[in-house]
């Protein structure tokens, strides 16, 4: 991947991303995620494998993402 686009996606995680209440509701679950190394951060504070860690970082990430879907990441978790 090119670094301009690293660089833009790792401005974004520490600059509009900080200001979502996707964010809030992210630190409020997963007290102690470092701010400065958003999102692994807040990867790491997540339990399970790699893959299943991913997976819920998506999830938490769904209502930033869609409109088209109620309750966003409720709905992904299957309790919708």
């Amino acid at each position: 991947m090119p670094a301009r686009t690293t660089r833009r996606w790792l401005g974004w995680w520490q600059g509009p991303f900080l200001r979502t209440g996707v964010f809030v509701s992210i630190c409020a679950r997963l007290i102690g995620a470092d701010v400065g190394r958003v999102p692994a951060s807040i990867v790491d504070r997540l339990e399970g494998t790699q893959t299943q860690q991913v997976r819920t970082m998506l999830e938490l990430l769904a209502p930033l993402t869609t409109i088209s879907v109620p309750y966003g990441s409720r709905f992904l978790r299957g309790s919708a």
